[in-house]
């Protein structure tokens, strides 16, 4: 995993407060699918023949956005596939028009681009949000690996992501 720079950081979670703030959200209070739903996307779960995770039709200005997940991921690696396809969304929206496509373990055989560690930053950080895991941590005070599953129910993310965003915000 490598660290995005700190122009990059700022623009993203100034693009997340500005979600919140407009909608009114808060996680993990809202679902994933209330974002979708408040930002006029349709998320749809179907089953893909190859081992694709998630898919973004960016629409037009005539047709909405859509979101396409494997209807064989588990809920939690659903809920970050659609946060990391909205991100894709709101960082890239110079691709209107046209399908994007994350498979499974790509990203675990090559290096990710700038597009993929900024959406996954953005799902990370729209389903994790850093402060109310700062106040977890803080009152919880439990070993890594309890801290790690309680969160990842709390959040009703994997682990990983959890582990992730421990590592992102330095503890």
């Amino acid at each position: 995993m490598s660290f995005l720079q700190q122009h990059q950081l700022t623009r993203i979670n100034n693009i997340i407060d500005n979600l919140n703030m407009e909608h009114d959200l808060s996680f993990p209070e809202n679902s994933i699918l209330d974002v979708a739903e408040r930002l006029g996307i349709s998320v749809k779960t179907v089953t893909f023949k190859e081992d694709i995770a998630g898919l973004l039709d960016y629409g037009t200005e005539n047709q909405g956005s859509q979101i396409f997940i494997s209807e064989t991921d588990n809920e939690k690696k659903r809920n970050f596939t659609i946060a990391h396809e909205i991100g894709h969304l709101l960082l890239h929206e110079m691709n209107r028009g046209r399908l994007k496509i994350d498979r499974h373990d790509i990203q675990t055989l090559t290096k990710k681009s700038a597009n993929e560690e900024e959406a996954d930053y953005f799902a990370a950080e729209l389903l994790v949000p850093q402060l109310k895991l700062k106040e977890i941590i803080f009152k919880a005070r439990m070993p890594e690996w309890d801290l790690i599953n309680y969160c990842s129910t709390y959040f009703n993310v994997s682990k990983s992501v959890i582990a992730n965003r421990l590592k992102w915000l330095k503890f």
